[in-house]
């Protein structure tokens, strides 16, 4: 899969070379790096390297240290990814690869981790237990290198269907965010009607007097951070609404009844109206980028074309590759 840029960067080689009897280095080299081969092997690598990432942590988790082999691979993959950025520097310039391409960002992205997987690998079987500072740092060396799986976005922007929900993603951020205020409103005035019913229920019962159902309405909503807490766990399906009704009932009917009503409003009300909105922002960005829409006009003429394909194949009886009248009027 190839960029944009050098989409435009190949159509200038091409250009250039019509004078041009025998290609330099440098255009043997764009011709490598533009290539579809040169994509998949770069997808390839950071395949692995996530799924590395992964066998590394749990082999570190299970035995204390990284074993020799992962090692060994790491150096490897960390090399292939040196090579891989230093074609694009030698294909088409430092300048343009880290300033003026459209991929700019990814670019420095991989010389930044290339340089610190190089000085996590170097320091990997060396002891700093004198130098705290130096320790620390080396430590935030090898977390950087958790920004490699980021590459894997990389990789699925190339995707089309990875490509739209990332689309659809970035553009529904704000809607999320507004959204996610609405419902902690909501909590919170609730939070504060329990926490201010239970407080003052556990004050009058005192505290040598309270049972098993207080201890848990204490627990549960003795304050407002822990009464945001209960209900958005209520909610969200990380406590059953259920656990929580012995404790409310100790404030009475009334409070157990609006307990009921915050649990149907907010299950039955405010996320089924936040599922409507995201779904409605969703199929607006969509209809609105460009992109998406050629894409899906390509996938219906597509479509079409096939269909036609089969028709005239049906009329086709003989197989010839052609239609004659009879077989057109039968």
């Amino acid at each position: 899969v190839q960029s944009e840029a050098p989409k435009q960067t190949a159509k200038q080689i091409r250009t250039s070379r019509k004078n041009e009897e025998k290609p330099s280095l440098r255009h043997r080299v764009q011709d490598v790096v533009v290539g579809a081969p040169f994509a998949l092997a770069s997808g390839f690598l950071i395949c692995f390297s996530a799924v590395l990432e992964g066998v590394e942590t749990d082999y570190v988790a299970e035995h204390g240290s990284s074993s020799s082999a992962i090692f060994v691979l790491q150096l490897i993959l960390n090399m292939s990814f040196a090579v891989e950025l230093g074609c694009r520097v030698v294909g088409f310039g430092l300048v343009y690869t880290f300033l003026r391409s459209e991929e700019k960002g990814w670019n420095f992205l991989d010389g930044l981790l290339v340089c610190t997987s190089s000085i996590d690998l170097i320091t990997q079987n060396m002891e700093f237990a004198s130098d705290l500072l130096l320790l620390r740092a080396l430590r935030i060396v090898k977390l950087l290198r958790i920004a490699r799986l980021v590459k894997l976005v990389k990789l699925m922007h190339h995707i089309k269907e990875f490509r739209k929900i990332f689309f659809l993603l970035s553009t529904s951020l704000r809607t999320l965010f507004w959204t996610l205020l609405s419902v902690l409103l909501v909590i919170y005035i609730f939070a504060v009607l329990f926490a201010q019913s239970a407080s003052a229920h556990l004050l009058d019962r005192g505290v040598e007097n309270w049972d098993d159902p207080d201890q848990s309405l204490h627990e549960n909503f003795g304050t407002v951070k822990s009464s945001i807490y209960s209900l958005y766990l209520a909610i969200t399906g990380g406590r059953s609404w259920y656990e929580f009704m012995d404790g409310i009932f100790r404030l009475g009917f009334f409070y157990a009844a609006v307990f009921l009503v915050y649990i149907s409003f907010t299950f039955f009300g405010v996320l089924n109206i936040v599922t409507s909105v995201f779904v409605e922002c969703a199929m607006h960005s969509t209809q609105c980028n460009r992109e998406i829409l050629i894409e899906e006009k390509k996938n219906f003429e597509q479509g079409h074309m096939r269909h036609m394909h089969n028709i005239f194949q049906e009329i086709d009886i003989d197989r010839s590759g052609s239609m004659t009248f009879e077989e057109l009027k039968s």
